[in-house]
């Protein structure tokens, strides 16, 4: 302010307010620079504040989720009666199931109508997981003589929604070996056996795993090969020749009385074609691209992306159609499954029919009373 004062008197009159006016200006802007730094840390403070708000916040949604993830943990080790000998075991398998939840988090995103469950290998990596779901369908191979019957064309009668799940056995587990070829094959012949007005009993997959040489047992198998076993030799009762899941045991085909069928159809790609065939026929085996999201299914119609397919497969598995309907405008396929009846729903699962869903209708294999 004495600065601006001494400027003034040496300057023009007329140019003494305006000097005055300016230095004055300059000479309070201490102040204001004052009342500026107060507001930064003003705003500061307040920003402080808030981060300090928000990491509380973050803090608690983290354990929040920490103890929601390990209520589900813990509901799962007691419901599948799951020990672990060492502590670092037991991080591990919640380390696992952790990951597999966030995966299954994210599928039931992609298909909200699904419902998803765990399932009781959650705790396993999941790359490791299809071992425990061990699956088997091996492509069919060109076979001599046999061709693809193309002699179904869609049906003006046939129904919108059919099944054969009423003369069909519970469903069976395979466990960890590669068998699905031989249950699937084993499901439907059963199935068409009691269609044919015979009575419904389980038939042996062990015997096929063990008796049929063209296949591979636990290492997988060709449906159309266990078609021509059937043909051929016949199934006994599985309570004469009981599944142990095992391969490599001799070969004992006893006297017991045997189911036979009289041939087998490799089916056209067409959906409606199987359709009818399924009304009309009996049920249909086939095989598909599993998705690890599959596991975890319980019930809803599962239809995974054309890339989940490609990208997120663990190989192709062979299952049996049972039926078809429609469920909130979504035309379905009925497939019995071969992991047991507490998986899916009763071990039964809807999936998406008409759009060869994960490459179901491309090797189809039916068998013929």
């Amino acid at each position: 302010l004495f600065t601006a004062l001494k400027e003034a008197k040496s300057a023009p009159k007329d140019a003494e307010m305006e000097i005055f006016i300016v230095n004055v200006e300059e000479a309070a802007a201490p102040e204001e620079s004052s009342r500026l730094s107060y507001c930064i840390l003003l705003k500061a403070a307040a920003f402080c504040t808030l981060c300090i708000c928000f990491s509380f916040v973050l803090i608690h949604c983290l354990v929040t989720e920490r103890e929601t993830i390990q209520d589900e943990f813990d509901r799962f080790v007691k419901k599948f009666g799951k020990t672990y000998e060492t502590e670092l075991q037991l991080e591990e398998a919640y380390d696992n199931f952790r990951i597999n939840l966030w995966e299954l988090s994210l599928e039931r995103k992609k298909q909200p109508d699904v419902e998803f469950d765990v399932h009781e290998w959650m705790d396993v990596p999941s790359e490791n997981i299809r071992e425990k779901f061990f699956l088997g369908d091996e492509s069919l191979p060109k076979l001599e003589g046999i061709a693809r019957f193309e002699g179904f064309e869609e049906s003006v009668n046939r129904p919108a929604e059919h099944s054969w799940r009423s003369k069909a056995t519970p469903a069976k587990n395979q466990g960890s070996c590669g068998s699905c070829w031989a249950f699937a094959t084993v499901a439907a012949v059963e199935t068409a056996n009691a269609i044919a007005g015979n009575p419904l009993i389980g038939l042996s997959e062990q015997e096929m795993i063990e008796c049929d040489t063209r296949n591979s047992g636990c290492r997988g198998g060709v449906r159309s090969y266990a078609m021509s076993f059937v043909v051929q030799t016949g199934l006994v009762p599985d309570s004469s020749y009981p599944y142990t899941g095992k391969e490599g045991e001799q070969c004992h085909i006893g006297n017991a009385t045997r189911v036979h069928i009289k041939d087998f159809r490799l089916l056209s790609q067409s959906e409606d074609a199987m359709a009818d065939w399924l009304f009309k026929t009996g049920p249909i085996t086939f095989g598909m691209n599993v998705t690890k999201s599959l596991y975890a299914y319980r019930s809803g119609v599962f239809r995974p992306t054309e890339a989940d397919c490609q990208t997120k497969s663990d190989g192709s598995h062979a299952v049996t159609l049972m039926g078809y309907g429609s469920e909130r405008g979504q035309d379905y396929w009925l497939v019995k499954n071969s992991w047991g009846d507490y998986w899916g729903d009763s071990g039964y699962f809807k999936l998406a029919r008409g759009a060869n869903v994960c490459g179901m209708a491309n090797n189809v294999v039916a068998p013929m009373f």
